[in-house]
């Protein structure tokens, strides 16, 4: 269950090449880059469907009850407003997400028809919007058929005239990962980090971030460098790929290499959203720099964006630190 919502919520990574769920040029940056104070002191001037939609998105935080219930507020007045503006209801699904994640296994359960008719509605009020098809997917590939998910849904929100020949392969490589076809998704997503704007980006990197769970699992450490170094390469100024080459190096248990990866991670656009105090704390407790560590998971469990298992986990390891 904290798997499907996670994923779903994860994300904010909702965007469309050359465009962006948000209009206004501040809104659009804010989100882009991953500032959510910024966003919500931009968005807390108005009660326009974008600007109530854009508040409830950057209050929506896991680790955050009194914000997640003002990010809640935000998008049930933004729909009762608007009811029509296909943004309020595409915020509105992603706040049930956290929600959900918060809540644990029963409320998740609770949440999820909820969750995907919000994202439907966004989808039917505004076919061509990629930032709804988008989401709805990740949904439906997380989420089994029975309770009203599956990989046919999924494939079927490829099929929109409106979606550019970029946006219809990232779509494709998510079901191709679904189904473990690994080459076929990362086929589709070779070269796509060098289309559309920032948001499009973002999403990209979402999707090659199941091509590295896959790569981790299988112990397929050379694989996975060979594929992501040249994303870091490419994008020198974006966190994700050296945090995911951290990654890489911390299971390949060579965690000097995963640090000097994450600290350099740490001072890029993007990382606020990564959990780099958690694996910085975990690679510094596996070199026995356990001051370090218990710094970095202590910080790691007073950010707003931690998600309920990595603050589960975050916690065992500080208890076992001797730490309070």
């Amino acid at each position: 269950m904290r798997q499907v919502i996670s994923a779903v919520v994860v994300l904010g990574f909702s965007a469309v090449a050359g465009a962006g769920p948000f209009q206004d040029p501040l809104l659009a940056q804010a989100y882009d880059t991953g500032r959510m104070p910024e966003l919500a002191r931009l968005a807390a001037t108005q009660d326009t469907p974008e600007r109530l939609a854009a508040y409830g998105y950057a209050l929506a935080l896991p680790n955050d009850g009194r914000s997640l219930g003002l990010a809640l507020e935000a998008t049930e007045r933004c729909i009762r407003q608007h009811p029509s503006a296909w943004i309020c209801h595409w915020t509105h699904g992603h706040a049930l997400g956290v929600k959900a994640l918060r809540g644990g296994w029963m409320r998740g359960l609770s949440v999820l028809k909820p969750l995907r008719e919000s994202l439907e509605r966004a989808v039917a009020l505004k076919p061509d919007s990629f930032d709804a098809r988008s989401r709805l997917q990740q949904y439906f590939l997380l989420v089994p058929s029975v309770a009203g998910g599956g990989v046919d849904r999924a494939r079927a929100l490829e099929n929109e005239p409106a979606l550019t020949p970029s946006q219809q392969r990232l779509l494709k490589a998510r079901v191709a990962a679904k189904e473990k076809r690994w080459d076929a998704a990362e086929a589709a997503l070779d070269g796509l980090h060098r289309v559309g704007d920032r948001a499009f980006l973002n999403e990209v990197l979402d999707a090659w971030s199941l091509l590295l769970h896959h790569w981790l699992k299988s112990d397929a450490y050379a694989a996975a460098r060979v594929r992501l170094q040249p994303l870091q390469r490419d994008l020198p100024e974006l966190a994700w790929p050296a945090y995911a080459l951290g990654r890489i190096e911390a299971d390949a248990k060579n965690h000097e290499e995963a640090l000097r990866h994450y600290v350099r991670a740490s001072g890029l656009s993007g990382a606020a959203e990564l959990p780099l105090d958690h694996r910085m704390g975990l690679s510094y407790e596996a070199l026995g720099h356990l001051d370090a560590a218990r710094r970095h998971l202590e910080r790691f469990v007073q950010d707003p964006h931690a998600t309920p298992n990595a603050m589960e986990d975050a916690r065992k390891h500080l208890k076992q630190l001797g730490s309070s």
